[in-house]
């Protein structure tokens, strides 16, 4: 009937109460799916993760187990945080594997940004050796410059860690990106790769899986 969610402990009703059947569009349904893979993958790799989802121009987080990890103390999300779309890891995973429409609607929204860590988004030319980048590896990592703000570079704001995000899929469309955030001190991108790259894809598979819609 009710459901706890990672971030905050608050309690939700469940999708069971729900009128109709869930839509791709229902993210506390989404939510409710991820919120347990999330809290056991936490328990896999000690490190946090957040799940977000693409708005107009960026990534939002909807759910954390930071409370749930080992290291609680790395300051990631909170719900409702925006994501860079370009320099973040999410950002990086869902432009590079959403579908070809909606990443020219994203990227021309970005280019047209007055934002300034939208810059990226007027150099088509680093933009798709940074989406190929992203395919081939099959996974999204932060920019060099990138240290967490929106808009300023590392060296004006380092929040001293680093990322990886792989998509969320139900079907053949990307719904949402599942990261896993470390402290960049502790160990390398290829580091982490190897040693938890598999159980945060699995993770993202089960969320897959245990989303369904009509």
């Amino acid at each position: 009937m009710v459901w706890q969610r990672l971030a905050d402990g608050a309690y939700m009703a469940s999708h069971v109460l729900q009128p109709r059947a869930p839509q791709l569009t229902d993210e506390n349904y989404l939510v409710e799916v991820a919120s347990p893979v999330m809290e056991r993958l936490c328990r896999k790799v000690n490190w946090p993760s957040v799940l977000a989802v693409p708005r107009l121009d960026c990534m939002e987080v909807i759910e954390t187990n930071r409370p749930k990890s080992y290291f609680s103390n790395v300051p990631v999300g909170p719900i409702g945080f925006r994501i860079n779309m370009l320099r973040s890891a999410t950002g990086r995973a869902y432009i590079a594997f959403c579908g070809e429409s909606e990443r020219q609607a994203l990227l021309h929204r970005l280019a047209a940004s007055a934002e300034p860590g939208n810059f990226m988004a007027q150099k088509p030319m680093m933009v798709e050796r940074l989406l190929e980048e992203t395919r081939r590896l099959g996974y999204g990592h932060r920019t060099p410059d990138f240290g967490g703000h929106f808009d300023q570079s590392r060296r004006e704001w380092n929040d001293s860690r680093d990322s990886i995000a792989v998509p969320v899929w139900v079907n053949d469309e990307v719904v949402a990106c599942l990261n896993l955030t470390w402290m960049h001190k502790v160990a390398t991108v290829p580091q982490m790769v190897k040693a938890h790259l598999p159980q945060l894809t699995a993770a993202a598979r089960e969320i897959s899986m245990g989303f369904v819609v009509v």
